[in-house]
């Protein structure tokens, strides 16, 4: 079985904007903010654009905030980017959870998103791998609900 997520809320149906507004088979389409900015450079999709999207998502999670801003059009991607590689994690987790979560947790999906939203499509991590960090690394959050669950 493989799993996709996708969300074609703006894709505009075989419409090109690099065909002037007309019919085409080839144009890219996507959410803003989800699309790989490689395959909007070379027109080429890859697993690696899946990765890519994906990691957009895992942001989301940890910010609680949209692949693009509403007010600003800033894409997710290039706001939190300078904060986490700074290694400042807690700025940019999600300020409705008060300090409430796991900050090693935290650091491990900050750490996978920003390495699944590399420019470079080499640098990103497979599916595979991106599935085994989060299985390893933050296996401890369904134990922890488990536990808060049954008290």
């Amino acid at each position: 079985m493989d799993a996709k997520l996708c969300d074609f809320g703006f894709a505009r149906v075989g419409v090109s904007p690099t065909a002037g507004g007309r019919p085409s088979a080839r144009a890219v389409m996507g959410s803003p903010g989800y699309v790989d900015p490689h395959l909007l450079r070379s027109g080429v999709a890859t697993k690696k654009s899946d990765v890519y999207s994906f990691g957009v998502l895992l942001l989301e999670l940890l910010t609680g905030k949209e692949a693009v801003c509403r007010d600003t059009g800033h894409w997710l991607t290039a706001a939190v980017g300078p904060k986490l590689g700074g290694g400042k994690v807690s700025d940019v987790v999600d300020q409705r959870l008060g300090g409430d979560y796991d900050a090693a947790e935290a650091a491990v999906v900050a750490e996978l998103a920003m390495q699944c939203v590399s420019d470079s499509p080499g640098l990103r991590p497979s599916m595979v791998d991106v599935v085994r960090v989060l299985q390893e690394k933050t296996f401890a959050v369904g134990s922890r609900l488990d536990r808060k669950m049954m008290v």
